[in-house]
């Protein structure tokens, strides 16, 4: 054929460049037919990145690794952390390494279990569980008695409603979600919003012809991630960010989808979803996006180093408190939003240290600004045995009699002594031990079982 091209093996190599020879003879034909299609577009189309997938860690839980039923039918979580399985055949509280089951009494205090099969379950505050039972029927759960309690006329109406609305919701986040029934599409609109944030179609057309209870659910986490689980078509994850959705089936993800009917969703407070499978068991997941999120220390103008972290403490209130090299500190909240803590904890100084005893007594040691406890700074003063020994503070801790213990240079090793002043305000003197040694630099300190440092 006149103008035709012969390609021979030997000059590629034989073997070696099989795939490169394949990708020329496909590219000559294309561009045979295309005419004026460059090459150059041709190479691009094939270097188009495939959108992202999502990395999800998860782990069955059924009756071959330990769960006493797999016809769980609703998942919760309790104000203590516990997490709480619904089934055919009654209630079960899962602590992380035991279950426990609860079933319908023939004697006993306060109000029974109406029946075995629980629908829904639902965490109305308060340390409640609200239940649902087959034929309608409802009970409240005391988690603190672990006693059943009658329930109130408006709060059976308020879970009716949401049961027999399943088209129309909102999630964990008050994102109110609108169901398509003649579509297969979910329509998401964010709280406070008018407009539809993003629309995706869940159920397959050959789903739509069964006309089944398709049990969405969806849940926001604070990364921006939505889950959407189905009664058949598995779960689809939609980024908000970035736009990108993927969707999950028993197929495509064996290692933690047992079957694509999930009948329940929800989160818990680590931040883990739960999923409950149509009579195939429980499944937990987690996203490996949303184990790690940056948050920027640095502001407009701010010191190059503003991002080298010095201080990580936990708060009381559940806030992380954070300091930087620069003299930044703040509260991070779980919304990852930077937060002051007031004027008790001054900005511009150099922390080497913080903690909080369970009293709730807050303490920061900096590099040459002595030891705040509870807002209150406390330098070395040579004239004044009872002060604290130096205005370099390393390290400090509190012992399992809530003492605190301040560690640094200069040979400082000192123990807090609190004073009750006028008015019953708490100041605080400083013990020195060690002092005839020497020099010496104090850089970390521990407390054992016995209580020795």
């Amino acid at each position: 054929m006149a103008g035709a091209k012969t390609y021979k093996a030997s000059e590629y190599g034989g073997v070696k460049y099989f795939f490169s020879l394949a990708m020329t003879v496909f590219l000559d034909l294309l561009a045979g037919v295309c005419g004026r299609l460059s090459l150059f577009a041709l190479l691009a189309m094939f270097s188009l990145p495939v959108s992202a997938r999502f990395d999800i860690v998860g782990k069955k839980i059924t009756f071959e690794n330990g769960l006493p039923d797999n016809n769980i039918r609703c998942i919760v979580q309790d104000d203590e952390g516990y997490m709480w399985f619904g089934s055919l055949y009654g209630l079960y509280r899962y602590d992380g390494y035991r279950y426990f089951h609860y079933v319908r009494a023939t004697e006993g205090n306060g109000e029974l279990l109406p029946n075995n099969h629980i629908e829904s379950i639902e965490n109305v505050g308060n340390g409640k569980l609200l239940i649902r039972c087959s034929g309608w029927r409802f009970v409240l759960f005391n988690t603190g008695t672990y006693l059943f309690e009658p329930c109130t006329s408006e709060m059976a109406m308020k879970m009716i409603a949401r049961a027999t609305a399943p088209n129309q919701f909102s999630d964990n986040c008050g994102n109110q979600i609108k169901y398509n029934p003649l579509t297969g599409k979910i329509h998401y609109i964010r709280a406070g919003r008018q407009t539809e944030s993003f629309s995706l179609k869940v159920v397959s057309d050959d789903m739509m012809r069964l006309h089944q209870d398709y049990k969405i659910n969806v849940i926001t986490t604070p990364d921006g991630l939505v889950w959407i689980s189905t009664n058949g078509n598995g779960f689809f994850i939609y980024n908000l960010d970035t736009e990108v959705s993927e969707h999950f089936t028993s197929e495509n993800s064996p290692s933690f989808m047992t079957s694509n009917f999930i009948v329940s969703m929800t989160m818990s407070e680590d931040g883990a979803i739960w999923l409950a499978f149509n009579r195939s068991g429980i499944a937990r997941l987690e996203s490996e996006e949303a184990k790690c999120r940056i948050v920027n220390m640095g502001l407009s103008g701010d010191l190059i180093n503003s991002n080298e972290i010095k201080v990580l403490s936990k708060l009381c209130d559940g806030r992380i408190l954070v300091a930087n090299d620069g003299g930044r500190i703040c509260a991070l909240t779980d919304s990852t939003q930077l937060a002051s803590l007031g004027k008790d904890f001054p900005e511009g100084l150099e922390y080497l240290t913080a903690g909080i005893t369970p009293d709730s007594v807050t303490w920061i040691g900096t590099r040459n600004n002595g030891l705040f406890l509870n807002g209150m700074c406390y330098r070395h003063d040579a004239s004044d045995s009872r002060s604290i020994g130096s205005d370099r503070i390393v390290t400090a801790i509190y012992d399992h009699c809530n003492r605190i213990w301040v560690g640094g240079s200069d040979s400082l090793f000192d123990l807090a002594v609190p004073v009750v002043g006028e008015k019953g305000r708490v100041s605080y003197t400083f013990r020195h031990f060690f002092q005839e040694t020497g020099k010496f630099g104090v850089r970390c300190m521990m407390s054992d079982y016995l209580n020795n440092i």
